[in-house]
């Protein structure tokens, strides 16, 4: 989708932004680093296909995978309702209640948070 702009959906906000693609693509369990910080790699796709989330101890950067009370939308192209719930089950309310969410939008919010107040994931897990 980075070297399409109409697929991400940068000439929704007035510009063309067709990039080349990317050096290399993530995979699960991968180590990245960024200063003095190492994230592990976590394969959440739903929003989209290739979406991931970066964990590093009890911090998860999850993007547009949930927010605080909601998740991520998924009418878009290769986004999948359920391959977002499943992942959302598998690969975040499986870490514990004080894991803090950092979405991409939106307030931080806890995994204990969300797994007895986000009215979507009722019934879930």
């Amino acid at each position: 989708m980075l070297t399409d702009a109409d697929l991400n959906l940068s000439v929704n906000f007035g510009i063309r932004l067709d990039l080349k693609p990317a050096d290399r693509l993530l995979d699960e369990g991968d180590k990245i680093q960024f200063g003095d910080c190492f994230f592990e790699v976590l394969h959440t796709p739903g929003h989209t296909r290739g979406s991931i989330s970066l964990k590093s101890g009890l911090d998860v950067v999850v993007g547009d995978l949930i927010f605080c009370g909601s998740v991520g939308r998924t009418d878009l192209q290769g986004g999948s309702t359920s391959t977002l719930l499943r992942s959302i089950n598998d690969k975040i309310l499986t870490l514990p209640d004080e894991t803090r969410l950092y979405p991409g939008h939106g307030p931080m919010t806890t995994v204990g948070r969300e797994r007895v107040g986000n009215p979507f994931l009722t019934g879930v897990w």
